[in-house]
């Protein structure tokens, strides 16, 4: 076993076991209580390991690619009702219809070139 990815949060952790067993490749979540605990206790942040060391290079490039997807500050705008969402939105938060991909995104630069 060895350990692919250090989660954030508890979230983070089941998002990339599931991605990586939609992938075929088992993996585990470990420490997923260590946030649970805040004050005197130090902090762990959940791991996630994969069962398999021959898997490691395929995990990890599925984890980076999949971070990589992912851009925060770029802005979906819904079809619905044309209200601007942040890039890593999956259902609009004003009329709840689900969003197009990142076909429709935008920087925050061009969002602001647009309306200047």
């Amino acid at each position: 076993m060895k350990r692919v990815y250090i989660a954030e949060t508890l979230v983070d952790g089941r998002m990339i076991v599931d991605l990586l067993h939609e992938e075929g490749i088992p993996a585990l979540l470990f420490q997923q209580n260590g946030q649970g605990a805040l004050g005197e206790l130090p902090v762990t942040c959940p791991e996630v390991w994969i069962r398999r060391n021959s898997d490691f290079e395929s995990a990890v490039c599925l984890i980076e690619n999949f971070d990589a997807m992912i851009d925060p500050e770029a802005i979906l705008f819904c079809e619905g009702c044309g209200e601007n969402n942040p890039g890593n939105f999956e259902i609009c938060w004003q009329c709840n219809q689900p969003l197009q991909g990142n076909d429709d995104s935008l920087t925050p630069e061009a969002v602001s070139f647009l309306h200047a």
